[in-house]
C-alpha cells in the first residue's frame, strides 16, 4: 500500500532538526507546514476509508459467526426429525461459514493493527505540524523584532548626539542643576 508507506515516512520524519536549523528560510517552513497539511488530510481520507471497510469486513464476520450457530441448530434440528441430508448439508453450511471465518480473522486483525499505525501517523503529522507552524511563529517574531530595532536604529543615527543633548527637557535639568550647585557653593 504506497500511501501507507508515504505517511509512515512523513511521520517519521526529522522535522524538528530541519526546523532548528537557524538558517531554514521562512519559504521552506511554509511549503512544509502546506506539506504536512496535505499529508494530514490525506491520513484523515485514508482512517475514514479504512474504517468503512474495517466496519464492513467486521460485520461480514460476526454475520458468519452468526450463521455458524444457526446451521449448528439446524443441523441438530435435521436430526432429530430424522431427515440425515438435511443435517448433512446444515453442517456443511456450518463447516464453510467456519472456514471462512477462521480465514477472514487474520485479516481483520492485521487491519486493526493498521488501523492504529494509521492513528499514529495522524498524531506524529499532527505534533510536526504543531512544530513547524510553532517555528513560523518564531521566525515571524525574530523578523518583527529585527525591523523594529532596525527602525530604531535608524533613528538613533538620524540625529547626531550633540542634536541629542539640545533637548528642552535636559537644559530644564541643566538650568536646575546648576542653580543648585550655585547655592550650595560659599560665594569667595
Amino acid at each position: 500500500m504506497p500511501i501507507l508507506e508515504n505517511i509512515r515516512k512523513m511521520a517519521k520524519a526529522n522535522l524538528s532538526q530541519w526546523l532548528n536549523e537557524s538558517d531554514t528560510p521562512e519559504t521552506e517552513i511554509e511549503a512544509k507546514i502546506r506539506e504536512l497539511e496535505t499529508g494530514a488530510v490525506k491520513v484523515k481520507n485514508t482512517l475514514a476509508n479504512f474504517v468503512v471497510t474495517y466496519k464492513r469486513m467486521e460485520k461480514n464476520i460476526l454475520d458468519l459467526q452468526t450463521s455458524v450457530e444457526e446451521q449448528s441448530t439446524r443441523a441438530e434440528d435435521a436430526l432429530r426429525a430424522g431427515d440425515e441430508t438435511a443435517a448433512r448439508r446444515a453442517i456443511h453450511a456450518k463447516l464453510k461459514a467456519a472456514k471462512r471465518v477462521n480465514n477472514l480473522m487474520p485479516v481483520l486483525e492485521s487491519r486493526r493493527e493498521t488501523y492504529h499505525e494509521l492513528q499514529e501517523s495522524l498524531v506524529e503529522i499532527h505534533s510536526q505540524l504543531n512544530l513547524a507552524r510553532s517555528k513560523m511563529m518564531d521566525v515571524r517574531a525574530a523578523e518583527i523584532y529585527c525591523e523594529s530595532d532596525h527602525k530604531t536604529n535608524k533613528n538613533a543615527l538620524s540625529h547626531s548626539p550633540e542634536q541629542k543633548l539640545h533637548d528642552p527637557q535636559i537644559d530644564e535639568e541643566l538650568k536646575s542643576l546648576q542653580q543648585k550647585i550655585s547655592r550650595s557653593t560659599p560665594e569667595e
